[in-house]
């Protein structure tokens, strides 16, 4: 008979304990589900904080932004004559790499030159082969602006004349 009593007891602890189970898996479960909501919230916060920075940067950069453009260039002395003139924040040209066409020396300088806001400077080079008027290439400036950010723009020398093409910011 105690065996009898022993079963019934286990019987109604096992029926007690199964609801048990159940609201502990729902417990559970609904904490988790709870943690992935703060989980994607936090990501979601991560992702606008990551906008603002590249918002800040772009803002930044838009700041200190040199604008070189070049005008009064051509042939002075026997020498190519290139100006570069900055209508922007202040730049500091690094130099000048041919791309195509001839090859054509120019001066080079062992440091950074500024070129400050509404300033310019001459860069000049010089060929020997060939007349001046008839020299032809394409190039790239290489300067960066006072916050280290690195620019290139290209440009064409054709008919003793320089054209801007592109600038590209690094």
């Amino acid at each position: 008979m105690n065996s009898n009593w022993t079963d019934i007891v286990q019987a109604i602890a096992s029926i007690i304990a199964i609801p048990g189970g159940i609201a502990g898996f729902v417990v559970l479960f609904k904490k988790d589900i709870d943690k992935q909501k703060r989980l994607d919230l936090l990501e979601k916060h991560l992702e606008q904080q990551i906008n603002l920075n590249g918002l800040h940067e772009r803002r930044l950069r838009m700041s200190v932004k040199p604008r070189i453009w070049s005008n009064n260039s051509g042939i002075l002395h026997d020498r190519i004559k290139i100006s570069i003139n900055n209508s922007g924040h202040l730049a500091f040209y690094d130099g000048f790499e041919l791309i195509t066409g001839d090859n054509v020396i120019f001066q080079g300088w062992n440091e950074s030159i500024l070129i400050k806001a509404d300033d310019g400077i001459e860069i000049t080079g010089s060929i020997t082969y060939k007349k001046l008027i008839d020299v032809e290439f394409t190039g790239k400036l290489l300067y960066h602006d006072q916050e280290n950010y690195a620019y290139e723009t290209y440009l064409e020398w054709k008919s003793g004349k320089c054209v801007i093409l592109k600038t590209l910011e690094l």
